[in-house]
């Protein structure tokens, strides 16, 4: 890969990216400085526009790398990271997903099990809890 090791692209993807619709939705964007509307990245991604309208929604939500700008009746997505460092990121990604993106799929796959482990764990250990007051 490039100078990125995959663990930290991996953390990067679980903190910021959660499907392969979002990674494809974000290396699009990421090309362009206009803010483009979910008909314009489906377009060019291949998407339907309601899942690019999705992966554009989760993105804005909670990756802090794309933000919405309300223009008119319809909602426009631009690239926009916090940190130089996220920047520096996605940039990597976008190398690594074009030259390797088997390995990079990888890395989605091995988040999203992590996530459903984490969540089954969880949802063991609530489990076994008792309501408050009744030991």
């Amino acid at each position: 890969m490039g100078h990125r090791s995959l663990d930290e692209l991996r953390l990067f993807l679980l903190d910021h990216v959660s499907s392969l619709e979002q990674l494809n939705v974000l290396l699009v964007i990421v090309k362009t400085a206009e803010p483009l509307t979910p008909e314009e990245v489906a377009a060019v991604s291949g998407l339907s526009v309601e899942l690019a309208e999705d992966a554009l929604i989760e993105l804005a939500g909670q990756s802090e790398l794309v933000v919405a700008a309300h223009r008119g009746p319809s909602t426009r997505y631009r690239y926009q990271p916090r940190t130089e460092n996220s920047h520096s990121m996605v940039l990597e990604l976008a190398d690594s997903y074009q030259r390797e993106p088997a390995a990079i799929l990888r890395l989605l796959v091995q988040n999203a099990i992590d996530r459903v482990r984490s969540a089954a764990a969880h949802r063991l250990a609530d489990a076994f809890r008792l309501p408050r007051g009744k030991k």
